[in-house]
């Protein structure tokens, strides 16, 4: 949600509005990062625990990038649609 205003400055046009821009996205996120925040002050082990599972999925994110990258050439891999 936070990209949102990112896309929105440097694309221009948005393809579809959002009702309340720029105030009910920003209310959004501000709310999910007191709730972050509110979880890691008052359950740092599950807040641990949660950023470890997250973390886990950054090696299978590169090996998926790598084998299904658009230019796999000889692997015959495409990127699933």
């Amino acid at each position: 949600m936070a990209t949102l205003f990112w896309y929105r400055r440097r694309g221009g046009d948005a393809a579809f509005k959002v009702p309340g821009h720029p105030w009910l996205p920003l209310l959004f996120v501000g709310a999910v990062g007191w709730v972050v925040l509110e979880t890691m002050r008052s359950r740092p082990r599950d807040a641990g625990i949660g950023v470890l599972i997250m973390l886990a999925g950054v090696p299978v994110y590169a090996i998926w990038r790598r084998l299904f990258s658009r230019d796999a050439g000889q692997t015959g891999g495409a990127m699933p649609q």
